[in-house]
């Protein structure tokens, strides 16, 4: 079986995610949808990363240059000025087959500068990103929470035939910095969490694809209720 980083093209369209980065983290700027799949590089040399995964697979890797670097007019005998702005706008791509799997995307954003510098496989550089001791900083992460919450939400969901507002299950870090789940219904009223935080994301992503596998068809046992003898 050929490796997916073998496949270049993903996805039968691809929604374009705006984020404004800055000492803050990331927000959601803009959404919109292009007809069109993403095509995978075989090679990549820019200093941020952003990782594409749907139903905890990754899909697709890309990297791109920082926005908040500048670069001002060439003068000759000085050459460009360089220098660095309080923010910027990152441009990320989720592509897709079905339009349901937008609400099983998460996009993970870092700085892998020092890496890139020697690592240039699509695959080894998305892995990093779950390696403690990678020479990667992580700078956030997207998910449905965030796209469905969008002002422009409404319009993607109206042209893809989703629902403008879904339950959805929400990876979090509690007090003492452990992750942790929680089911919170469209209207924001959580129904559901964990009984227990996870020491890493890893474990908790694989209990909430065993959830989500086997809740629908789990039996109901009424244990509140006494039986005489």
């Amino acid at each position: 079986m050929k490796s997916p980083y073998e496949q270049p093209r993903r996805g039968k369209q691809h929604l374009r995610v705006a984020m404004e980065v800055s000492h803050r983290g990331l927000t959601v700027t803009a959404l919109w949808t292009v007809d069109q799949p993403v095509v995978q590089q075989p090679a990549l040399y820019k200093p941020i990363l952003i990782r594409v995964d749907i139903a905890g697979l990754t899909r697709f890797v890309e990297t791109v240059d920082d926005p908040r670097d500048t670069r001002g007019v060439y003068r000759p005998q000085l050459g460009h000025s360089h220098g660095r702005a309080a923010s910027g706008t990152l441009y990320a791509s989720i592509p897709f087959d079905s339009p349901g799997e937008i609400l099983n995307a998460q996009v993970l954003i870092a700085d892998v500068s020092e890496a890139v510098k020697r690592v240039h496989d699509p695959e080894a550089l998305a892995a990093m990103l779950d390696d403690s001791e990678a020479p990667v900083q992580a700078m956030g992460i997207v998910a449905a929470p965030q796209l469905t919450t969008h002002r422009d939400w409404d319009r993607v969901a109206d042209v893809l035939g989703l629902p403008r507002q879904v339950n959805r299950y929400e990876i979090y870090r509690d007090r003492e910095g452990r992750i942790r789940w929680r089911l919170r219904r469209a209207n924001g009223e959580i129904v559901a969490e964990s009984a227990e935080s996870y020491a890493d994301r890893k474990a908790c992503e694989e209990d909430l694809r065993w959830i989500r596998a086997n809740a629908a068809t789990a039996s109901i046992v009424a244990l509140d209720i006494s039986v005489a003898e």
